[in-house]
């Protein structure tokens, strides 16, 4: 009742309602196929064709006229519904049911095959009238008379498409599009895909043909495409693929790896040229990981690190970073660059570097002859004792006279007095002659009885000869 759209349909209920003096009057009036609407005892009106709201003001009219002031309501009670057939390059023909605000796209649903065209679909009415509709205008330009609401009856025809052709890339509308006979590759480019990006490279434009697709002997082919091919506006074949490439994705890389967070979740929004990437970072690396970074020449260390921070985790040693450039290793104070915002350093990016972050645990490890071998969490300012102590202490049956070996997270050895660093290894030596003694005494005594043996058996053999 509030679309002035709604058309009169056979299949209506109306009720209309007026008082005549003090006595309330009703009436139910049903429209039949003939679209006769009697108004009481008062007219009959052909509504073929007419909206429910000129209805209305007709009814309401003859209702005044004859009886003023008496309080006319002339209501749709019940819409009537209908059947449509749907018919032609659809997965099977089939009767859809609609009402007088049903549009053509409604009723398709999962009807259409991969072929069905969307843009050369016929509705033939019970009059014979034909219509054809074009969904594209409907969806792309808001042209709503080619998507037309349905009739008790339509016939809708759908063909078969001639082309499809996929336009991915720096254009303002990538997409999969239905091309008309005579379209080509200018109409894709600039009709459908609305014209390059800011940053689209036209100058290498990718096609990619899939041959004998039909006859089901696939073959593939690239072709590369300049500003030409607009201006000629090169012939396309179905199921072609237009890629055009922007040249923000032909920076240059450096790649960071080491002990860094990686990605766990991405959301990224696309605007235009630019996509915009928000990422959740897992601070616990199981290994070494390796990420790739497109850049602008002339960015410098120091502002790239910064805007990295959040791949920094809790074993990432960041004071003994580095970078390998054509073989060359180059230090860089990752932690000055992170936490003294007064430190700049004037290093700037080249392609292929490689940003390096070593591992670094916050563990020492005990192994050896102690109660308890593991790793224990590293404490500042601590020699070897300390953490020999928390793994129980030395074994005195092994152990003599504390003999110890530490070595560095680098592999350096350290002096007992030295101040433990994470990374540490402690290994206590077994070193005590009587555990060595009989450790490989059994061994010792079973060899000298074999061999004792053997000389034995010789002896033997040569004094029978």
């Amino acid at each position: 009742m509030s679309s002035a759209d709604y058309m009169v349909t056979a299949g209506d209920v109306y009720t209309l309602s007026f008082a005549v003096g003090n006595t309330p009057v009703s009436y139910t009036i049903p429209v039949d196929s003939s679209y006769r609407v009697r108004v009481a005892n008062l007219a009959v009106l052909d509504a073929t064709g007419m909206s429910f709201v000129k209805l209305k003001r007709q009814v309401e009219d003859i209702v005044t006229k004859n009886y003023p002031l008496s309080a006319v309501q002339f209501v749709l009670l019940n819409p009537a519904t209908f059947k449509v057939r749907l018919v032609g390059e659809v997965k099977s023909a089939v009767e859809m049911e609609a009402w007088a605000l049903t549009r053509l796209s409604q009723v398709l649903g999962d009807s259409l095959t991969e072929y069905s065209s969307r843009r050369t679909i016929t509705i033939t009415s019970t009059s014979g009238k034909v219509k054809t509709c074009d969904l594209f205008l409907a969806t792309r330009f808001g042209d709503l008379s080619q998507d037309p609401y349905l009739r008790p009856g339509d016939i809708i025809t759908i063909g078969r498409a001639d082309r499809f052709v996929t336009l991915n890339g720096a254009v303002e509308r990538p997409g999969e599009y239905e091309l008309l006979p005579g379209e080509n590759f200018k109409e894709l480019v600039e009709y459908y895909g609305n014209g390059f990006t800011d940053y689209a490279d036209s100058t290498r434009m990718e096609v990619s043909r899939i041959y004998g697709y039909s006859a089901g002997e696939k073959k593939e082919e690239m072709f590369y495409w300049d500003d030409n091919a607009i201006e000629e506006n090169r012939t396309l074949f179905n199921l072609d693929v237009v890629t055009v490439p922007n040249y923000t994705t032909l920076r240059s890389v450096v790649f960071i790896e080491g002990a860094i967070g990686v990605p766990e979740s991405t959301e990224s929004t696309r605007t235009d040229d630019s996509v915009s990437v928000v990422e959740t970072v897992s601070n616990k690396p199981n290994g070494a990981n390796r990420m790739v970074f497109p850049f602008v020449p002339g960015t410098s260390y120091t502002s790239f690190i910064r805007g990295q921070a959040n791949l920094i985790t809790p074993v990432s040693d960041t004071s003994a970073a580095y970078i390998m450039r054509n073989g060359e290793m180059i230090p860089i104070d990752v932690t000055r660059i992170l936490y003294d915002m007064d430190y700049d350093v004037q290093l700037f990016m080249e392609a292929y570097d490689v940003l390096y972050i070593p591992f670094r645990s916050l563990k020492v490890t005990v192994s050896g002859s102690v109660k308890n071998p593991g790793q224990y969490n590293y404490v500042p300012n601590k020699t070897y004792e300390y953490y020999v102590a928390l793994a129980g202490g030395f074994v005195m049956s092994e152990n003599m006279g504390k003999a110890v070996e530490i070595v560095d997270g680098d592999g350096k050895r350290l002096k007992r007095k030295e101040i433990i660093q994470p990374d540490t290894v402690i290994r206590a030596k077994a070193n005590d002659f009587m555990y060595n003694f009989n450790k490989y005494a059994p061994i010792i005594t079973t060899t000298a009885a074999v061999i004792t043996a053997v000389i034995t058996i010789l002896n033997f053999i040569d004094g029978g000869n």
